[in-house]
């Protein structure tokens, strides 16, 4: 499975964060910049989770992120507002996005939810009420709930970057 960005922007560029310890380079996050105008994207682990969230900049509408996802065969909410992605017997689960503003050092949650355009297959971020004049996060997560290869470990280990 492959998660694409719908109309996002091919010149999008790599920046490496957070040098960690060590003689080898190694980064703790990732971020491609400008992904959409004034909309970034953050890669990182988190206990043995992929996440990646979207840093809005303040007066931009996180409705303008499309994602769309290559290689499954069904995509659909659960009751939960999780996002559920199959493959064959394989599943998927982001479960429902978490977002939050920094005011005042302070992270102030905001309501968030996947939307599904059934007809173009997007997955949409649908927010509540929130402080349009500040920055936005939305905090999706990966979890795979099957095991794949034959070790009986799940993990994901690189990210890539193709045209």
């Amino acid at each position: 499975m492959r998660i694409l960005l719908a109309d996002a922007n091919p010149a999008a560029a790599l920046e490496p964060l957070d040098l960690a310890p060590g003689r080898a380079k190694l980064y703790r996050r990732v971020r491609s910049r400008g992904v959409y105008p004034a909309i970034d994207m953050v890669f990182y682990g988190n206990h043995q989770r992929l996440e990646y969230d979207f840093e809005i900049a303040a007066g931009r509408d996180p409705g303008s992120v499309k994602l769309a996802f290559d290689g499954i065969d069904n995509m659909r909410l659960d009751p939960h507002g999780d996002l559920l992605l199959g493959s064959g017997t394989f599943q998927i689960r982001q479960p429902k996005p978490v977002a939050y503003q920094l005011i005042g050092g302070q992270k102030k949650p905001v309501s968030v939810a996947y939307q599904i355009d059934a007809s173009h297959g997007y997955v949409r971020f649908r927010s509540g009420r929130y402080d349009h004049s500040q920055p936005l996060v939305i905090d999706p997560e990966l979890v795979f709930d099957q095991t794949f290869g034959g070790s009986g470990a799940t993990s994901a280990s690189a990210i890539a970057l193709d045209p």
